[in-house]
């Protein structure tokens, strides 16, 4: 009896040591900060050892060089030359600048020190997408080189993205209630709505509508499949593909519509600025 119950406790032991280890590791799919640091550290180890050598693999992302969305870059400390780059190699790395315009190359060469390791925060696309992401890169300078990692923030953006879809449903569930207190919340002060006939509304345009009835939603569905959020800080852009059915500015409305709204997040809660409502044609 004993003999089996501790044959039991040890396998598990045995079995608690594998999922524990293993099922973390199949979860990260993306590199964290943790692990940038690490492989930067890695790096100039390598690069003071022997520095063609260590540029060598980093180009190849070999050595643990290139792991899933991690991997080193670096540049002549004198010229901004990139020497090691996925896609970049050759380039000046003071002339990038991120997909928000914050000019991230030349913060980078003007900061970098021998013995420091620095940290630089931007919007970057992670490789084999053209989606910017805030990214956060480690990089400091040693043997003549700039060298640094970065890493994606995807928790905050997987967030923002679960916020606004919440704001979305809300916000549908109001119009279909038809009440206007809680919809005219979501609409920012500078609102512009692009009517399904094309006349441009204001925010003050839309409240009227909704408390004259001119504005009304009967049914009001989306298809999962088509709903699309683009986070970029706290600006987010919704397309979406639905079925309603309806008038709006007094006209009847109902059919299939392509929407685009863009969202801004203000003091702790998503409001609209902007929004377009197409008619889709049947062909």
């Amino acid at each position: 009896m004993l003999r089996n119950l501790a044959i039991a406790i040890v396998q598990a032991a045995i079995l608690l040591s594998f999922t524990s280890t293993s099922v973390p590791a199949a979860q990260a799919e993306f590199g964290s900060e943790k692990e940038a640091r690490s492989m930067l550290e890695r790096a100039v180890s390598a690069l003071k050892e022997n520095k063609e050598k260590a540029l060598e693999r980093f180009n190849k992302g070999e050595g643990g060089f290139k792991d899933r969305d991690l991997y080193v870059f670096c540049a002549n400390a004198s010229d901004g030359v990139l020497t090691a780059h996925p896609y970049l190699k050759g380039e000046h790395l003071q002339e990038i600048v991120g997909k928000k315009g914050f000019p991230l190359g030349k913060e980078i060469m003007n900061t970098a020190a021998e013995g420091r390791i620095d940290e630089v925060t931007y919007w970057w696309p992670r490789p084999g997408s053209d989606k910017p992401l805030e990214k956060h890169t480690f990089f400091t300078k040693v043997v003549g080189q700039t060298c640094g990692v970065g890493y994606y923030n995807t928790a905050a953006a997987a967030s923002a993205e679960a916020e606004v879809r919440q704001a979305v449903r809300d916000y549908d569930q109001a119009l279909r209630r038809a009440d206007v207190a809680a919809v005219e919340k979501f609409w920012a002060s500078e609102y512009t709505f692009i009517n399904p006939r094309g006349e441009r509304l204001t925010r003050a345009d839309r409240v009227a509508n909704l408390r004259t009835q001119r504005t009304a939603v009967d049914s009001l569905g989306h298809e999962p499949q088509e709903e699309q959020i683009q986070v970029y800080g706290d600006i987010a852009v919704y397309t979406t593909l639905l079925t309603l059915s309806g008038r709006y500015s007094g006209g009847a409305e109902q059919g299939r519509f392509r929407a685009l709204v863009v969202w801004v997040r203000r003091d702790g809660r998503w409001q609209q600025l902007a929004s377009q409502m197409t008619p889709v044609v049947a062909p």
